[in-house]
Parts: C-alpha cells; sequence; structure tokens
C-alpha cells in the first residue's frame, strides 16, 4: 500500500508498470483545473485577462482543489465542490516591485510569501520589519529551534507575515493562510503547485498572486502553462484599487517592528558581591597577628 499527499505521474508511471489491477483510493475529490487543455478548451493554459467574465460562482482564474493540482496531485477532468483558488500574476515595474510587496504584505490577514534563496528571505523580512510589518523568515539555514519559534510566532499571529524558502512548500500546514505570494518565480511547475498548496486547506479558499516583471513575463507564462493553471494578468503600481481589490494591500506603518520570533531577553543577574571588604586606596592593611612579648624592643636596638 502506498500513501501519499501528492501522487504526480511520475508514481503513476510505477504504479502500472509494477501493479496489477491497482485500486486507488482519494480522500476529497477530484480537481478541475480552469488551465487545462483539450479540445474544448478555449483559451490557452497560462494566460487570463482581468477583463474575462467566468461563470457565476467561479472565482476567475481558479482551480478547484483538494490534494491536488495546488497540493501537488493529479490534474482530471472532472469537477467536484472543493474550495477555489484564485490565481493572478500581478505585472509591476521592477522599480516598484519592491514597493508592491511591502503593501502585499500590509494587508491585513495571514500572508505567505516565496522567495529563491534563503538571503533573500532574511532580507526581504528585515525590510518589511523596517516599515512596520512583523514578518519572520523561514529556510533552512535555520536551526530547528529557530524554525519552531517562526512557526509558531506565525501560527499564533504574532507574525502575520512568514517569508519562506520551498522549505515550507510541502509539509507545512498553518489555518487561515488566506494569500501565498510568489515573489520569486519557482524552479518548476511542482514548486509552483506546492506552493500554492499551503493555501485553500480545510475546506478554505485563498488566493495566489505571482509578482510578474518585465524580464520575467515570458518565463511566468511557459510556468502556469506547464502547471495547467490559468493566470489572470493585471497591470499594477503601489497603491492601485485593483491591486487592493485583490490583495487587501494598504500602505505600511512605517515604524519599525522587533522581530515577532526572537526569543526574550534574559533577565540581568545581579553583580556579584565582593566575598572581601575591599579597602580604601590609601589604607594600610591591618595587622592581625600578636607581637611576641620583647618584639618591639628588639626592634628599636
Amino acid at each position: 500500500m502506498l500513501f501519499s499527499a501528492t501522487l504526480d505521474d511520475t508514481i503513476d508511471g510505477l504504479v502500472q508498470r509494477y501493479l496489477r489491477d491497482p485500486v486507488s483510493h482519494s480522500v476529497g475529490a477530484t480537481i478541475s483545473t480552469s488551465g487545462a487543455t483539450g479540445p474544448d478548451s478555449g483559451n490557452a493554459p497560462g494566460r487570463g485577462t482581468a477583463g474575462d467574465h467566468p461563470a457565476e460562482g467561479v472565482v476567475p482564474g481558479s482551480a478547484s482543489l483538494e490534494s491536488g493540482a495546488a497540493h501537488g496531485g493529479r490534474a482530471s477532468g472532472g469537477t467536484a465542490a472543493v474550495p477555489a483558488v484564485a490565481h493572478y500574476a500581478l505585472h509591476v515595474r521592477r522599480s516598484d516591485k519592491r514597493t508592491v510587496v511591502s503593501e502585499i504584505a500590509a494587508r491585513e490577514g495571514r500572508t505567505l510569501l516565496f522567495v529563491k534563496t534563503q538571503y533573500g528571505a532574511d532580507k526581504l523580512a528585515t525590510k518589511l520589519r523596517e516599515v512596520g510589518i512583523g514578518a519572520v523568515a523561514l529556510h533552512g539555514g535555520k536551526a530547528q529551534n529557530q524554525r519552531n519559534r517562526m512557526l509558531s510566532a506565525f501560527a499564533d499571529g504574532t507574525a502575520p507575515v512568514l517569508v519562506a524558502t520551498d522549505v515550507a512548500a510541502r509539509g507545512l500546514h498553518i489555518d487561515d493562510v488566506s494569500l501565498v505570494v510568489h515573489v520569486d518565480l519557482p524552479a518548476d511547475p511542482k514548486d509552483y503547485l506546492h506552493r500554492t498548496g499551503r493555501t485553500a486547506r480545510a475546506g478554505a479558499s485563498g488566493t495566489v498572486v505571482t509578482i510578474v516583471t518585465p524580464d520575467n513575463r515570458d518565463e511566468a507564462a511557459q510556468l502556469a502553462q506547464r502547471a495547467s493553471v490559468t493566470l489572470t494578468d493585471v497591470d499594477v503600481r503601489p497603491g492601485d484599487r485593483q491591486l487592493i481589490e485583490i490583495t487587501g494591500a494598504r500602505r505600511p506603518g512605517g515604524r519599525p517592528v522587533a522581530d515577532p520570533s526572537a526569543p526574550p531577553p534574559k533577565a540581568e543577574a545581579a553583580p556579584e558581591q565582593p566575598r572581601f571588604r575591599q579597602r580604601p586606596k590609601g589604607e594600610s592593611r591591618p595587622h592581625n597577628k600578636k607581637r611576641k612579648p620583647g618584639a618591639a624592643r628588639r626592634s628599636t636596638r
């Protein structure tokens, strides 16, 4: 028997090669991905427009999910009443990227930001704290006790923003993560789907945003096509109405905040009292020994 949260085409190949008449049991429904191609598909996957009007009850650029596409599982042509995830590509100027990300991070609710490198995670979390956003960084370079503090701060709301590498893309379950942001594009479609799977869990819905700059526009489109996901393309600038409507973005407070996951400072120990009384400067050392009789007379001779 094989148990897994993610069963992709590679696993399917092994099943067909080595098993005879296998039976598959899925906890939940199969998925229907809006970007899937087929003979009746009207649009090419990976591209959508903000002006598209989907059918009632369907989120623009969405995919119905369970342990499927957004969670790294298998896509299917079937439909099911499962949570919807809205996928957006926010096209920004390169000079506006940091400001747009800061405004998104300042929103209410738990927000998960994915970046490519450990250095990038630490740097972005620091920059966000400098403008008043309680952000922590999670990556493979942290010790286990540090990771535990980061996750605890994110889970209890002390840190509303978690900046992470792909170490947080799998096996991480935090309730009420309503927005996942691909600040840096993932390396491959599987990473996109695993990152996306951190939202819309346990029957909830969620939004996934990919930050796209002019120099990676083609790469983002190819990534979405390979992941069978349709991205709704929106051009945004800092403070734009559409940016606010999609992500709940708002201007950061601007006042720096401390690292929410930092351990509490240790109480200062009281200074140790000297074991012996210190003599004032110039005071002679007392003589405790008694002089022997006749010692004074001998010393004067």
